[in-house]
């Protein structure tokens, strides 16, 4: 119908042409100008019948233009299809740290009386100097004085990448490169020795069967911090992130302010061997972590509360190897509550706290507490912060290293001392601190802290008393994407008994991140 209205306007149009001229001759020449509009409209309606003859029908035609358009894409999937049609958006992070160290004696606690080959602060104890029955660290060795000071400047750059998928899933991929300046392999060539080998830090799932479960679903490997790091953290200071493989599900109880996640993870992947037991076994984590930011409004008791609870199932039972001095499987089940918030505003002083308390149980009862309380002065110039801390993990009576209080993956950096050299366990804590703020995102700090066993093992010393570690720490974020931190750290030794007279330590850094 609408082609046959079209071609009765055409010819009409024409028609309308031929008379035109001889009828219109003596006209006014606006007439003229309408009559060449005429003309020009009923040949444009020709030539538009004549392609409506001719086309495609219309789905050719969409299906033509899609496939043009998909041979120009330049972003492709793995089916050749443009990337629109897989995901909604992409997003890209990435961060850059640079922590240029000197340390002094951080390896080196003897002072002429032998210490342990291979031991160090790092390691995961008190780094006692002299041998004495049931301390665990290192092989003792006499003669092993040696000089222990320089710089070393270590490196870190995570790249990652994540797709946000349709029906609401995403993706993500990191990866991680670490290591330090220079070169070990060759004192003059720069052509090997740098390589730094991508390891993969993160890769998960999000998303999938959300509205089925109606709760935010990650499978795959992913980095977890709760609270202030105090269970979880992400140890970044340690050049390495604890990354974990497993489930990850959270699910939000808006109407009774709280929330709760759960995850369950393959700390090692293994197999029961019964030819040589322990050594592939695997070990799980699973726990529940509860976020209570209700509570002020429900209890009346101010800030925000994160109950926790955390069950390590390891099946290494390979007796007196692994863990130390525990007799076989190490099953640890930690409950406890982080509490948490802050009373100061920008115009008014106002009290600050962060307190961590948990019970743990592993073939006995050990308990810890990290409990920081202070007051802001907001309404003074340089904005005054002062602070007390007391922490407190549970020890074994039979060893140093035994089977004390176990703070899973705490990061203590920071919160023990900036040298970085103590394991929550088996320790006790007295700390004061200070700090200012002259500029906004700019901060000086001072603080001290007095350190002792909190149990006496055998074989150890006299008394408790372990060292004074004081620290002093520059704070500035010089951008939204770049942080600055400086700090220098020096640990003196006290007990003679406990400590064989080591040298002091002494650490001095600066950090660099850039991140985006």
């Amino acid at each position: 119908m609408r082609l046959g209205k079209s071609l009765g306007l055409a010819l009409a149009g024409c028609g309308l042409l031929a008379v035109a001229p001889s009828a219109l001759a003596d006209e006014d020449a606006s007439l003229q100008g309408r009559i060449q509009e005429l003309e020009k409209t009923v040949l444009e309606l020709k030539s538009q019948l004549g392609a409506k003859e001719a086309a495609a029908p219309l789905s050719v035609q969409v299906e033509q233009y899609l496939h043009e358009q998909e041979k120009g894409a330049f972003w492709l999937d793995r089916n050749g299809k443009p990337l629109s049609k897989a995901i909604d958006s992409m997003w890209v992070t990435a961060s850059i740290r640079v922590r240029p160290m000197w340390s002094k004696d951080l390896f080196h606690y003897t002072a002429g009386h032998g210490g342990y080959v291979g031991s160090g602060g790092y390691s995961g104890g008190y780094p006692y100097p002299k041998a004495k029955q049931g301390w665990p660290l290192g092989l003792y060795s006499p003669s092993a004085d040696y000089d222990d000071e320089g710089w070393q400047t270590l490196q870190r750059t995570r790249l990652g990448i994540g797709a946000n998928l349709h029906a609401d899933v995403s993706a993500f991929i990191e990866l991680d490169m670490n290591g330090t300046w220079g070169n070990a392999s060759s004192y003059y060539a720069n052509d090997s020795g740098f390589t730094q080998v991508p390891t993969l830090q993160q890769s998960y799932i999000e998303g999938l069967y959300t509205n089925q479960l109606n709760a935010e679903t990650r499978i795959g490997r992913f980095e977890m911090s709760y609270g202030d790091e105090f269970v979880i953290g992400d140890r970044d200071f340690f050049q390495t992130g604890l990354a974990f493989d497993g489930i990850w599900l959270s699910k939000n109880y808006e109407n009774h302010g709280f929330s709760v996640d759960f995850f369950a993870t393959k700390l090692v992947d293994g197999y029961k061997n019964g030819s040589r037991p322990g050594a592939n076994d695997s070990v799980y984590a699973m726990g529940l972590m509860g976020d209570w930011y209700g509570s002020e409004d429900k209890t009346g008791v101010p800030g925000g509360m994160q109950p926790y609870l955390i069950f390590v199932k390891d099946q290494n039972d390979d007796p007196g190897v692994s863990p130390p001095n525990t007799g076989g499987t190490r099953d640890v089940t930690t409950l406890g509550v982080y509490w948490f918030g802050d009373k100061a505003t920008k115009d008014q002083g106002g009290i600050f706290w962060n307190a961590d308390a948990a019970i743990q149980y592993f073939k006995q009862i050990h308990w810890a507490t990290d409990s920081r309380v202070g007051y802001t002065m907001s309404n003074t110039k340089w904005t005054p912060k002062f602070w007390g801390q007391f922490a407190y993990a549970s020890g074994d009576k039979d060893g140093f290293a035994g089977a004390g209080y176990n703070p899973l993956w705490m990061d203590v950096h920071g919160r023990y001392g900036y040298s970085d050299i103590f394991t929550f366990s088996n320790l006790v804590v007295y700390g004061i601190g200070a700090e200012v703020s002259p500029v906004e995102n700019l901060s000086y700090g001072v603080e001290g802290r007095s350190m002792h066993i909190a149990r006496t093992f055998k074989g150890g010393g006299g008394g408790k008393n372990l060292a004074w570690a004081f620290d002093f720490i520059v704070k500035h974020q010089y951008s939204e994407n770049v942080d600055f931190e400086a700090a220098y750290s020096i640990v003196h030794w006290r007990d003679t008994l406990n400590t064989g007279n080591a040298y002091d330590v002494q650490v001095a850094y600066f950090n660099i991140v850039l991140g985006f």
